[in-house]
């Protein structure tokens, strides 16, 4: 295969008529499934930082309950 730019006279339309694709040989599957595999990673990426956020909100009222029961009073500079 040659990878040549800009692509010579071998780069001709087949004589049947069909796109040869890219020049490189990718044909609209190959860009489709890398599309997919991108979109797939960024929601499963974005869904594990969900829920690290919604584990540390749950873990922090948990922490508030465990004290209100407890009796213990924090003093801190905002809330005096």
């Amino acid at each position: 295969m040659d990878l040549t730019w800009p692509p010579g006279p071998q780069a001709a339309a087949p004589a049947d008529g069909r796109a040869r694709g890219t020049p490189f040989g990718h044909d609209g599957s190959v860009i489709f499934a890398a599309v997919v595999i991108g979109v797939v990673a960024l929601l499963s990426g974005s869904a594990m930082i969900a829920l690290f956020v919604w584990g540390a909100i749950k873990d922090g009222e948990d922490d508030d309950a465990l004290q209100r029961r407890l009796g213990i009073r924090r003093r801190t500079r905002l809330g005096r």
